[in-house]
């Protein structure tokens, strides 16, 4: 609120000053006194009347700011009037235009704009029959959306879209969405073709020994996985559709243990080994060698041989040999390799009769000696590859993979082994002796009964018995115990090949 403007006070005027002529009349002093109060009361008037046009004068300045500042508010009302009303000219066309662009509701596509005018890109009208909006392209008419419920076409594609679940969740529907990835597993014992719909699945053979088919690799198409898990103990054949491959192979084997990632590109299958496998060979067979790893490893045994039986003194059967291996996967050949399984030495029933010995054993050229009973020379089965050593007393113990032979009357106890199979208790040896890996000779009976050998990894061998029949050895490669007067002495173990992939 600016200063008001006030009223300019009356001017005072002065009395007059006294002259010469009033002093003979008497009055010259009271006209100084007058006159000498006027001039007082003057300047106060004056002093007044200055208050008064300072005042006015400020007022006369704020006024002029007002007058100024309206004057910019009502030019920017004049521009703000100026602006709407291009705006509404603006609009106005807009609408004219898009008047002049919508032809309304037809039958069927309309061969000219409004008045008869030629079509032009954007005239658009809806189709009265089938409820779409459908727009001039500046060539022809193109599907727009439906006025009908529901969504008919995207992004050309006309039908009815399907609605699909994520992760569990509906697209459509309250709450959120729930993206996270899941694997579900699928437990199978038999062949069910994969297909498309086992898209991330983990495919769990939980047993059975079969033929896995696939739906063929387009049907699969491009960025198709799942995982795929033999957990049961037989072997499970990979077989493609029709020619196709997987990793380059028109098949092989996924043997137990094994977990693969298998991957389709839309024309073929590829794998990655997550986990390897682990077989178990108790007789011969053949192995083919599965893609993805860089090395097998494994061991081989032979067999063990049989007790003998006798009325006097009695052998133990000696163990088969271990053979460890652990070979690049380049060294092995593709297609099939032969796998060879020692057998265990037949029991005896015949009075004053060895042993028998037990089979060799092969795999990728690695030998696995069974143990030995020649005319009453006993030797453990070696683990040698492609060569058979047989040592004497001097040297016996020198070479852990050799087998170890003992001579009636050269000493008074079996030496252990490592990798190869042990001797079992003969005439003048306390006991059976034992093995880390080999399998460990039987029992036996010299005045007494003579304890088998053991082994950690391999085959026991078998008790011996008096009268009784003695005991077989146990698998892999452990020799029979012998039986003095028994019905049978006992059997030997069989070989065995356990064998894993490194990736």
């Amino acid at each position: 609120m600016s200063t008001p403007i006030q009223p300019v006070p009356d001017v005072v005027l002065a009395s007059p000053f006294p002259t010469l002529a009033d002093r003979p009349a008497g009055t010259y002093n009271q006209k100084a006194k007058d006159w000498a109060d006027s001039e007082n009361a003057m300047s106060v008037r004056n002093r007044e009347i200055a208050l008064v046009g300072h005042n006015n004068a400020t007022t006369a300045t704020e006024q002029a700011g007002i007058a100024v500042t309206k004057a910019n508010e009502a030019s920017n009302s004049a521009q703000t009037a100026t602006n709407k009303a291009q705006e509404a000219a603006e609009s106005a066309q807009n609408l004219a235009d898009l008047d002049a662009l919508w032809l309304g509701a037809a039958t069927s596509d309309p061969a000219t704009g409004k008045g008869g005018a030629p079509l032009v890109a954007g005239n658009a009208y809806v189709n009265s029959v089938t409820g779409y909006l459908r727009a001039y392209n500046g060539s022809a008419w193109v599907q727009g959306v439906s006025a009908v419920a529901g969504v008919s076409s995207l992004n050309g594609q006309i039908g009815a879209l399907v609605l699909k679940t994520l992760g569990g969740q509906s697209l459509l529907g309250a709450g959120d969405l729930d993206v996270k990835q899941s694997v579900v597993r699928v437990a199978r014992t038999s062949n069910t073709q994969l297909q498309s719909a086992d898209n991330g699945r983990l495919i769990d053979i939980t047993s059975g020994t079969f033929t896995q088919t696939f739906a063929a690799a387009a049907a699969l198409d491009d960025g198709w996985y799942c995982y795929l898990k033999n957990s049961g103990t037989g072997d499970i054949t990979l077989d493609p559709n029709e020619a196709e491959t997987i990793d380059g192979m028109v098949s092989y084997i996924m043997y137990p243990g094994e977990v693969r990632l298998i991957q389709c590109d839309g024309a073929a299958l590829r794998s990655i080994v997550l986990n390897g496998f682990k077989k178990t060979y108790i007789a011969s067979g053949s192995f083919v060698k599965p893609p993805g790893y860089a090395a097998f490893a494994g061991h081989l045994w032979g067999g063990g041989a049989s007790g003998s039986k006798s009325n006097g003194s009695v052998d133990g059967g000696p163990g088969g040999g271990c053979a460890p291996f652990n070979i690049s996967s380049d060294a092995v050949p593709p297609g099939v390799s032969a796998v060879v399984i020692g057998s265990g030495g037949a029991a005896v029933t015949a009075n004053s009769t060895d042993g028998i010995s037990g089979g060799d054993s092969s795999f990728l050229g690695i030998q696995a000696y069974g143990g030995k009973n020649v005319s009453g020379a006993l030797t453990a089965g070696s683990a040698l590859r492609n060569t058979r050593v047989s040592i004497d007393d001097t040297t016996r113990g020198a070479d852990p993979y050799s087998g170890q032979m003992s001579v009636k009357g050269s000493d008074n106890g079996n030496i252990d082994a490592i990798f190869a199979g042990s001797l079992g208790a003969r005439t003048d040896n306390r006991r059976g002796a034992n093995s880390v890996y080999g399998g460990a000779g039987g029992g036996g009976f010299a005045a007494i009964l003579r304890t088998p050998g053991v082994s950690v990894f391999g085959g026991d061998g078998g008790a011996a018995g008096e009268t009784t029949s003695g005991m077989d050895g146990e698998a892999p490669g452990g020799g029979g115990g012998g039986t003095l007067t028994g019905p049978r002495s006992g059997a030997g173990a069989r070989g065995e090949l356990r064998i894993w992939g490194i990736i």
